[in-house]
């Protein structure tokens, strides 16, 4: 699963608890950066900090939150779960979208 911050976002959704986002929601002519969390996180951790400082100064750019496997609410996915798999997951996830990342 994943979040979506862009700057053009109506701004009472910050009141609003964080819903994951779907592959039609992402602009496939917006420059997009995909931000992941640590071991311990979530995507919609980072929210607060990609509404306030990256969407407000990079108006042009989307920003795909993402939560890894078994973390938020996204699944717990077979094994291995490796920094290859990682990576292999996230790109998967651009090829839905439709959207690889800048």
């Amino acid at each position: 699963s994943f979040y979506l911050v862009t700057a053009d976002q109506d701004p009472s959704m910050a009141k609003k608890p964080p819903t994951p986002a779907t592959p039609a929601e992402v602009n496939s002519r917006k420059k997009t950066c995909y931000v992941l969390h640590g071991i311990f996180g979530g995507g919609k951790n980072w929210i607060p900090f990609v509404r306030t400082h990256l969407a407000a100064s990079l108006p042009d750019w989307q920003f795909v939150l993402v939560d890894m496997r078994g973390h938020g609410d996204s699944i717990a996915a077979e094994g291995p779960n490796t920094l290859a798999q990682c990576a292999s997951d996230i790109n998967r996830l651009a090829d839905t979208v439709g959207r690889p990342p800048d």
